[in-house]
């Protein structure tokens, strides 16, 4: 959860900057900020093998229109589902090889890289 909590906090700087640029008001801006965390806090569900990356385009698309003002975030989408692709490969190629028992150590410091 700490690469996540890092990413959530980078998510939600770059929301409330684009959000100052559209309205004053303060609601909107804490708003979308607190949406622009969850941008990447979803990111752990694409976790969960085959599924993840589905389950995280979901996750986007209800959170992209709770966005108040609506401001385009196009360029952080389109870097999250990369990277909710990439979470995804990686740990269920970690997880296959911790089950087959290979390089275990090292699959076990992934996977806790990924959850933890």
């Amino acid at each position: 959860m700490k690469l996540y909590a890092s990413l959530a906090v980078i998510t939600a700087v770059y929301a409330i900057a684009l959000t100052l640029s559209a309205t004053d008001n303060p609601q909107g801006v804490v708003w979308n900020g607190v949406i622009g965390a969850l941008f990447s806090l979803a990111l752990a569900i694409s976790t969960v093998p085959l599924g993840g990356p589905l389950l995280y385009e979901t996750a986007l698309q209800i959170l992209t229109s709770t966005l108040n003002p609506p401001i385009d975030l196009a360029l952080l989408v389109t870097v999250l589902r990369i990277a909710s692709w990439a979470v995804n490969l990686i740990f269920t190629a970690a997880l296959i090889l911790y089950l087959i028992r290979w390089k275990r150590p090292l699959m076990r410091k992934i996977l806790r890289v990924l959850l933890f």
